[in-house]
């Protein structure tokens, strides 16, 4: 009985069926941490203008950081069906795992109230989006 309950939960990490399949998650992925960075801009946005609440900001940030992190786990699970989109796999990892370590930052100085580090933080956040937009393509 162990055996087949190991045998199902490594059955969902493998390979894509195709090229097109693996890029698509892709897609699907950087659009899921590109709408958490966006939630994100919409929280300091308001922090700065309105002077957000900090169990607000927090919960916000909270669940962008968890959106950004299931993202770059559900890509990270995937296996590309060949050798030739590593590099795609790498890069897009790579941006992901910007997204998610910008928001955890974030989510921590919000649950410290420190503003002027979520402020500082949201910096990057429109250089990320830019990066998961590449990746995400056009959205309808």
């Amino acid at each position: 009985m162990l055996l087949i309950a190991s045998a199902v939960s490594i059955g969902c990490v493998g390979p894509a069926r195709s090229s097109s399949a693996y890029i698509d998650k892709g897609r699907t992925s950087a659009a899921a941490a590109l709408s958490a960075v966006r939630s994100a801009e919409l929280a300091t946005d308001d922090l700065r203008r309105d002077g957000l609440f900090a169990p607000q900001l927090s919960i916000v940030l909270s669940d962008a950081a968890d959106e950004a992190s299931d993202a770059e786990g559900s890509f990270a699970s995937i296996q590309p069906p060949d050798p030739s989109l590593d590099p795609y796999r790498s890069e897009l990892d790579g941006v992901l795992g910007k997204a998610t370590d910008v928001l955890s930052e974030m989510r921590i100085d919000a649950r410290r109230t420190d503003s002027a580090g979520v402020l500082a933080r949201a910096a990057a956040l429109p250089s990320i989006a830019q990066e998961l937009e590449r990746f995400a393509g056009p959205q309808l």
